[in-house]
């Protein structure tokens, strides 16, 4: 997907994927096929959910598809 005047990313995550709570602030680049990344070296154990809250320049929030990952270990 290419960003279009996107400001700011916020990684969110829950253990219940209905109450979300902000992980990481990632300044976007802005415009284009961009790549970020983003490890969770906090998550808990059991299913962790995560979303993508963007902001975009004149201040309109977006918010991503949310996912489900299991925990590892």
């Amino acid at each position: 997907m290419e960003e279009v005047n996107t400001d700011l990313f916020i990684v969110q995550r829950s253990s219940d994927g209905v109450s979300f709570t902000d992980m990481e602030f990632v300044k976007a680049i802005g415009n284009g096929n961009n790549g970020y990344g983003y490890i969770d070296a906090s998550a808990s154990n059991g299913v962790n959910y995560y979303r993508i809250k963007s902001i975009d320049k004149t201040g309109v929030i977006a918010y991503s598809k949310i996912v489900f990952v299991p925990a590892i270990g």
